[in-house]
């Protein structure tokens, strides 16, 4: 349960130099999200995403909160201030997405399917276009790349896709490690997905993916809470549908995934790593889970 003291938050970006009362414009950049998150729901997401092992303390050590603001430090000894974010009466933002009654006009969606099928990605996207969406596909080789190619698109929603065993599993951003905080660019990150709505946006499209594969399969949906991973070194919640009981330990190389949707800044990112096999069945389930997201909007 978060105390009123110190909690972690991080994310990257541009990085600057950050002075109290003279940040860079990295952190101010936040500034337009002042006072648009009440504190019970800021105390939630945080609860729901902070790291449930070891690091969890070294995350705590940086942040102090109060039902007034929440203050994120450059250090644990909270010697230099990096922000300090206002709570208000509001929700964090929705999407800037507009859903006009019958297709995906104007939906931005960025994909990233390099260990991906061809096929399902390829009709997907043709689902997609059909329906009015505008697709980017990056088709870079290394992270730094694609991230900066997915930014620059200014997307809606986010998905980088991975093919997995017999499940679906959709990541959504808020996992930091030990060491991670001493960078800036993290401490940013956290905080952005925090205020921006990106976390409250990703959930939602998780929810709504997962519940799509669900129906499109046969299977329930399950949700894995950041303390239900034990010990493992991540702690980013996991909807899911498997076609048996998702292992505590089973994410080689999560620490990749994490740099890759905490470091998308645009609305909704999900990390899915897909298994349930059939190439139109997985297009149409992720298709029908976009759909579904879009119309809330």
């Amino acid at each position: 349960m978060f105390r009123s003291i110190s909690l972690a938050l991080a994310l990257p970006f541009f990085i600057g130099t950050s002075t109290l009362f003279g940040q860079s414009s990295l952190w101010q950049s936040l500034d337009p999200y002042q006072r648009t998150v009440n504190y019970q729901i800021a105390i939630r997401l945080l609860e729901d995403v902070l790291i449930q092992s070891e690091a969890r303390s070294y995350v705590e050590s940086f942040i102090a909160i109060d039902e007034q603001s929440l203050k994120i430090y450059s250090s644990p000894t909270h010697e230099a201030l990096d922000y300090e974010f206002f709570f208000g009466s509001q929700t964090p933002k929705k999407s800037t997405y507009t859903w006009n009654g019958k297709d995906l006009e104007g939906l931005r969606v960025a994909l990233n399917a390099r260990d991906f099928s061809e096929a399902v990605l390829t009709e997907l996207e043709k689902l997609l276009k059909d329906h009015g969406a505008i697709v980017f596909v990056s088709e870079a080789k290394d992270k730094k790349t694609v991230l900066d190619e997915i930014n620059s698109f200014y997307p809606h929603l986010t998905l980088a896709i991975q093919a997995l065993g017999s499940q679906f599993v959709a990541f959504v951003p808020g996992c930091f490690m030990n060491g991670e905080l001493n960078e800036e660019r993290f401490r940013f990150r956290l905080i952005h997905a925090l205020v921006s709505g990106k976390l409250i946006e990703s959930i939602a499209l998780g929810q709504d993916l997962t519940t799509s594969f669900a129906k499109e399969f046969g299977r329930e949906p399950k949700h894995m809470a950041a303390k239900e991973f034990g010990g493992l070194a991540c702690g980013i919640p996991a909807y899911y549908v498997a076609n048996s009981e998702m292992p505590t330990a089973y994410l080689p190389n999560m620490a990749s995934r994490n740099l890759f949707i905490n470091g998308v800044f645009t609305e909704a990112v999900i990390f899915a790593l897909t298994g349930l096999g059939g190439t139109q069945r997985t297009a149409l389930a992720y298709f029908k889970g976009i759909e579904a997201y879009a119309q809330k909007h």
